[in-house]
């Protein structure tokens, strides 16, 4: 297919955000997301999306806040669900009536 160059005299065409297209606010939002809503969704996609981007040529403040924002809710989350794990193994034992040796 043959392109013809653009009557408009500031298009460049072919610019970083044309290929990422969406990915940069996509990362920005998922980030968000992984904070306030469940990081073990929404964390990957974040950093799924900030990695396109930065693939794509763009590196800017969206997608590095994107990116650390969707590291931060993973990480947060796997730690919650462990605390969980831990304080539904602690009840179970207390409630047993089994002591935890101290070390």
């Amino acid at each position: 297919m043959t392109q013809y160059p653009s009557s408009d005299p500031y298009h460049q065409g072919g610019q970083p955000e044309d290929a990422a297209g969406s990915a940069p606010t996509l990362a920005l939002v998922f980030g968000i997301l992984a904070i306030v809503v469940f990081g073990l969704i929404f964390g990957p996609l974040a950093i799924w999306q900030a990695n396109k981007a930065k693939n794509a040529g763009v590196n800017n403040g969206m997608v590095t806040a994107g990116l650390v924002l969707g590291w931060i809710g993973l990480i947060l989350s796997v730690v919650g669900i462990l605390f969980i794990i831990l304080a539904a193994c602690v009840a179970v034992v207390a409630e047993a009536g089994l002591a935890l040796p101290l070390v």
